[in-house]
């Protein structure tokens, strides 16, 4: 009777160890990349992703996470001379908002710093420009692939 226990443990032990071996995801079937493909044509005349010298920003938005309770259109009124708008909620667990502005009259960095400066502001962000991000996720033997494109 002992040893036909101790075939069964080895047998379920093998059997469970193979199970989690199969639902593992292999590392090659989950990646992610971005790849860059930067169109600086001086004929483009969408402010809404344009690259600067700096870097590849968005030249006339800024990602802003305000204050628990504050509404954005409270700080459009304090940075009306930059003329501050609240374009879309990019999380509204954590109040964070995608602002445009005026970038005549200011640049990203420096509406960066007097937002930052702001009670009403946790943080103030530029926004990076991406090209396109492919993700391929595996779950049970099937791929996922996603891609997202933006900035064309």
């Amino acid at each position: 009777m002992n040893r036909n226990l101790v075939n069964f443990l080895l047998v379920s032990m093998t059997f469970g160890l193979l199970v989690l071996i199969s639902c593992t995801p292999k590392a090659s079937s989950v990646s992610s990349g971005v790849s860059s493909n930067n169109n600086n044509s001086k004929d483009n005349n969408n402010n809404d992703n344009q690259s600067t010298e700096a870097g590849n920003y968005v030249s006339n938005q800024v990602l802003v996470l305000l204050q628990e309770h504050i509404e954005p259109q409270v700080l459009e009124g304090t940075c009306s001379q930059y003329k501050l708008k609240a374009v879309s909620i990019a999380s509204r667990s954590q109040n964070l908002w995608l602002y445009s502005f005026d970038d005549s009259t200011i640049d990203y960095k420096n509406i960066c710093k007097e937002l930052r400066k702001s009670k009403q502001v946790l943080s103030a962000d530029p926004v990076e420009i991406t090209s396109e991000i492919k993700v391929t996720s595996g779950k049970s033997g099937k791929a996922k692939k996603v891609n997202i494109k933006s900035g064309q």
